[in-house]
């Protein structure tokens, strides 16, 4: 059995919820997905892929990079460094 409330948060829900391919394609307007094809695409700060994984199928190839554990990792070394002088 359905609770009352339940039903009228999915409805909220469903207003609410993101499009992220939507989302995605009027970020890049004025261009489109189809004029990534055949192309080699290098996506920096891909974060969870979500961008990656819209170009993937037009793209020739794809590659993405999350810049924060890069950025992290030089952060540990300087204090590495640090630490040894």
């Amino acid at each position: 059995m359905t609770q009352a409330k339940q039903v009228e948060w999915f409805e909220q829900w469903k207003i609410l919820e993101d499009d992220e391919l939507f989302l995605f394609n009027d970020w890049i307007f004025p261009y489109t997905l189809d004029d990534f094809s055949g192309k080699k695409v290098l996506e920096c700060g891909c974060g969870g892929g979500q961008h990656t994984s819209f170009i993937a199928p037009f793209a020739k190839n794809v590659t993405s990079v999350i810049l924060f554990f890069f950025l992290n990792c030089v952060q540990c070394l300087k204090k590495s460094i640090y630490r040894l002088r």
